[in-house]
């Protein structure tokens, strides 16, 4: 049982890695393409219409999940489900269009822009469906499925934007390789469904309906608030700055996205364990969540450091150097970055113990501070006012993680930090003195933290091997 979770979740962190990575290789090659305008109406596109698809998903993937899990052998079931709510997403997305097509227009945007959003809501509609189907196979703990269709859609469309580099197609044409890649991965996944599990079609059971739509409301409000969290600052930018803010801002944002996705390297073995571990062994379940934090703020600590002080040649590398106008956000959301290192196991602790009013009140505290921040800062400040507000709502959300967790655990991890941070400033000090380019600075600081981290203590070859051993 526990090396089916474990394996399981090596899959969805896979999935997650290959996510990751394509898309970062994505955004570089269209920063590199694309003029600083247009990357910025590419990035507002994509924000914008991915928090009108809060509608179309409602939950239902982790809704399909939990209820087919429950009694996996009734295929009847399965087919009920898949067929009643795939109809239902399909009015939900002609609705979610709809919305788009109004809130769009309400805005003073070119009509370029319009274009791009329309085009970016129906990427946004299939990849809908495509996770509310993933749904299934986490429900029999299939993951690699997952990590095969997430490979199929970002490969895809990575080979597609290379083509469209090359070939020098327009903005039009790239937004649409998206759409393009997810339907051939969407294929894919009904094609596995139906030769593996059950064939369904379109049903309209309406009891049904009110059903899905009554279980699922709570799971998609989490989702939600979610998406406004991450997304809110690039669409209040779109509105009160230029679209070559909005594009030096989403590239930025776009590296600190990538460098937060390490973080499921830390978790592959903690959330599965938690639900069991509360009811059996609490103290072994804290001294879980401490050896996962330890780990996650000695690996944090440097990454953070060393970003901020390489922030300049860390941009140049890889935009153009009209992206450099980014360092100043870049470095403050690294700030962010850290928090969410350090805030790893908390909000998941709270999910996996099931306690859904205090796991939402911890993800509404960061939407709503991020809303109100980004609409006080953003006109004043530009970017610099969004950095400020993400990093603000990382903290306000790691404290009232933190807070609520130690009504339950007694989990103190302030005493972390102090040999991580040591070793941090003695591996600045070094590329200080030394100033080599970036790639032989990263080599030579990640060898410096190392061993000071070694020599004090801070952690220990044992703990490290354990940490590679579960990957």
């Amino acid at each position: 049982m526990l090396r089916t979770i474990l394996k399981n979740t090596v899959w969805l962190t896979l999935a997650e890695l290959i996510n990751k990575i394509t898309g970062f290789l994505i955004v570089i090659l269209l920063t590199n393409y694309l003029p600083l305008e247009d990357f910025g109406k590419y990035s507002f596109a994509f924000a914008f219409v991915l928090i009108f698809g809060i509608i179309s998903e409602f939950g239902f993937s982790t809704f399909l999940t939990r209820d087919i899990a429950k009694d996996p052998d009734n295929k009847q079931k399965l087919k009920k489900y898949l067929s009643n709510i795939s109809t239902l997403k399909i009015f939900l997305s002609i609705l979610t269009f709809l919305l788009v097509i109004f809130t769009i227009n309400l805005f003073p945007k070119d009509p370029d822009m319009t274009t791009y959003v329309y085009l970016a809501a129906i990427w946004v509609l299939i990849n809908s469906f495509i996770q509310f189907y993933e749904g299934l196979f986490r429900a029999y703990e299939k993951m690699y499925y997952e990590a095969i269709i997430v490979s199929l859609a970002k490969i895809s469309l990575l080979v597609l934007i290379f083509l469209a580099v090359i070939k020098k197609l327009s903005l039009n044409f790239i937004i649409s390789f998206y759409s393009i890649s997810y339907l051939f991965a969407l294929i894919v996944i009904i094609f596995i469904i139906q030769k593996k599990y059950t064939k369904f079609s379109f049903k309209f059971d309406f009891d049904f309906w009110k059903f899905a739509i009554k279980e699922s409301w709570p799971l998609g409000l989490a989702f939600a608030l979610i998406t406004i969290y991450f997304y809110s600052d690039t669409i209040f930018l779109g509105i009160f700055q230029s679209n070559e803010v909005v594009g030096i801002y989403s590239a930025s944002y776009k590296i600190v996205f990538f460098l937060e996705a390490f973080r499921r390297l830390f978790a592959t073995s903690l959330y599965p364990s938690i639900p069991k571990l509360y009811h059996t062994s609490k103290q072994t379940l804290k001294e879980l969540i401490l050896k996962t934090e330890k780990l996650s703020i000695t690996f944090a600590t440097p990454l953070v450091f060393g970003g901020i002080f390489l922030a300049e040649k860390i941009l140049l590398l890889i935009f153009p150097k009209e992206y450099i106008a980014g360092k100043l956000a870049f470095q403050i959301l690294l700030l962010g970055t850290f928090l969410m290192y350090i805030n790893l196991t908390f909000p998941q602790f709270l999910h996996g113990i099931r306690d859904k009013k205090k796991y939402l009140w911890v993800i509404a505290s960061g939407a709503g501070s991020n809303i109100i921040l980004n609409l006080l800062l953003i006109p004043k400040f530009s970017m610099i006012g969004a950095a400020i507000a993400t990093v603000v709502s990382h903290l306000l959300v790691f404290i009232t993680a933190y807070t609520y967790t130690n009504k339950f655990l007694k989990v103190k991890i302030f005493k972390f930090f102090l040999i991580p941070v040591i070793a941090s400033v003695i591996m600045i000090l070094v590329l200080y003195i030394l100033n080599t380019n970036l790639i032989f600075s990263i080599t030579l600081g990640f060898l410096v933290y190392l061993v000071t981290i070694l020599i004090l203590r801070g952690i220990s070859m044992g703990e490290i091997k354990g940490l590679l051993r579960k990957h």
